[in-house]
């Protein structure tokens, strides 16, 4: 879902294109960070559309514009599902991303 709407949308994102993202992720069944682009200090990017992020990514962030902030829910099967990743997400777990676009 959309959080805050981009003053000027010239552009809308599309398989193919690069963005631009910083994000914080919680789980959704206790609200613990599991990560954040923001205590990087850099936005993560990817291409779109070439497997290079998450399903729930890949799906969620088609068509947002730069500037764009969306919450994101996502189900085990469109993050991590049966495996987990790593001792921050547990398998089956659901994630919130609270995400914004920088640049496409």
């Amino acid at each position: 879902m959309t959080t805050k709407k981009a003053p000027n949308c010239s552009k809308r994102s599309k398989v193919g294109d690069t963005l631009y993202m910083q994000y914080t992720g919680v789980l959704k069944s206790n609200g613990v960070k599991f990560d954040s682009s923001y205590d990087r200090g850099h936005p993560f990017v990817f291409k779109i559309g070439h497997g290079q992020a998450i399903q729930g990514w890949e799906q969620g962030l088609l068509d947002i514009c730069e500037g764009e902030e969306r919450k994101l829910i996502i189900p085990p099967s469109y993050a991590y599902g049966d495996v987990g990743a790593g001792d921050a997400i547990p398998p089956q777990a659901t994630l919130l991303m609270d995400v914004k676009c920088d640049k496409i």
